[in-house]
């Protein structure tokens, strides 16, 4: 249920609506009838006890014993690259955003606000906008495009800080692709030592153009660092501050995990539920 609340961006309410309204959707979730339904209430009970009790991590490890069971082993290398996760924009008073900053929580906040304040979420600039909320890192293997390790952190960390801890050294291949704003050559020189064969992108220094050599060598490299396509590698809210397993396939276009479909009222009307990964059987197997 999870699974669809977050490709259709419906609230708990609009989920259990379209549980009662879409047999499509029933048939996924395995129900039967109308009567086994969970109401909103449990859809947010269930949603706090996997993030109070750390289950994305498990729920990430199953995907990935499913992945190694059907056969699909990381290959072909693997491409690095992260993505901003935008979560909502706080409204605190000046002194509580002091007492925030510094990693604290403000005395006075009743156990309400406490539960409803992300103190965790930061903000950033990216091409010269704001953002508000957390960072993916991920690594997905270039054979089938499976997402294998990944890392959530506060969107004011740089991309760089975490190549190393999403580094999937199951793969097959020594190969590891990423763009420039991963260019770092004391790093590089670390990969090259360990066995790793690094393909990472070259920003062009100021008032020193690239060479067409150079130029050549970042679109080569492009070339599998745009088919991961960091903005389609959308994750599940399993936690408040985290994203989901991750264990999804990435596609070419930004909408590769909508359902092909025409939308009426905002939600998607489809034959199938063009899930990138499993179908209704082996999650349920997981």
């Amino acid at each position: 249920m999870l699974v669809l609340q977050h490709l259709y961006k419906l609230s708990d309410e609009a989920m259990e609506y379209q549980l009662l309204d879409r047999l499509s959707f029933q048939r996924f979730c395995g129900l039967r009838h109308s009567a086994s339904i969970p109401d909103e209430k449990t859809l947010w009970v269930f949603r706090e006890r996997i993030r109070e009790a750390g289950g994305a991590d498990a729920l990430f490890n199953a995907v990935q014993q499913q992945l190694q069971q059907q056969g699909f082993i990381a290959r072909g290398g693997q491409i690095i690259d992260a993505t901003l996760v935008e979560a909502p924009r706080q409204h605190l008073h000046k002194d509580d955003k002091a007492i925030v900053a510094q990693d604290a929580t403000p005395a006075n906040w009743t156990p309400a606000q406490r539960r409803q304040k992300d103190t965790d979420a930061s903000w950033t600039k990216k091409h010269s906008k704001s953002h508000h909320g957390y960072k993916l890192s991920i690594s997905a293997d270039r054979q089938h495009k499976f997402i294998r390790k990944r890392h959530v952190s506060t969107a004011k960390e740089h991309d760089t800080k975490h190549f190393e801890q999403v580094l999937d050294r199951t793969n097959t291949s020594r190969d590891v692709w990423a763009d420039k704003g991963y260019e770092d050559r004391q790093r590089e020189q670390r990969l090259n030592a360990a066995g790793w064969r690094p393909h990472i992108q070259r920003k062009a220094k100021p008032g020193k153009p690239q060479s067409d050599c150079q130029k050549k060598r970042n679109t080569r490299i492009a070339r599998p660092v745009r088919v991961l396509n960091m903005s389609s590698a959308r994750c599940l809210p399993w936690e408040a501050n985290s994203s989901a397993p991750s264990g999804w396939r990435v596609r070419n276009s930004a909408s590769a995990l909508k359902p092909r479909s025409t939308t009426c009222n905002g939600f998607a009307r489809s034959k199938r539920l063009e899930l990138c990964l499993f179908d209704r059987k082996t999650l349920k197997n997981g």
